[in-house]
């Protein structure tokens, strides 16, 4: 069965989320301190301030502390841009991903999509203030009303 491209889909096949987290990037004889810009279940986006020679031929291992200890996962690059206040943007995708490695990533992927949801719902309330039951009888069910 053949489906068609919805222009307004996304493409990417799990979600990201914004994150600054401090990370690393190692390879065979080399690392370099890293911060991760987003996180998804597939990949990331990482800004580094160089890029070594040596690290664009290697395997890479994007290497993370979570509260739930260190994540290493091997991944290889799909882009390299510049970013527009220094460094570069390296776009990660995440490879051979074993069970004991994406339990804690999808634990860390699901915070940060519960601390983008809240900040989305505090700036949706701040810019339209909360919904007013007389426009939206349906929404929130009673039940779930505080």
């Amino acid at each position: 069965m053949e489906t068609s491209h919805n222009p307004g889909s996304s493409r990417r096949v799990a979600p990201r989320y914004p994150a600054s987290l401090p990370c690393a990037i190692a390879w065979d004889g080399g690392e370099v301190d890293a911060t991760v810009s987003d996180l998804s279940l597939t990949g990331a986006a990482v800004i580094v301030q160089v890029v070594p020679v040596e690290m664009r031929r290697s395997q890479l291992t994007l290497v993370l502390e979570s509260a739930s200890g260190v994540i290493e996962v091997a991944a290889r690059v799909v882009g390299v841009e510049r970013e527009p206040f220094g460094g570069c943007l390296i776009r990660l995708k995440f490879q051979d991903i074993t069970f004991e490695q994406a339990h804690p990533l999808a634990r860390l992927v699901t915070e940060l999509r519960m601390e983008f949801n809240e900040n989305q719902a505090i700036l949706a309330n701040d810019r339209l203030g909360r919904p007013h039951l007389f426009r939206f009888p349906l929404y929130p069910p009673r039940d779930r009303q505080k």
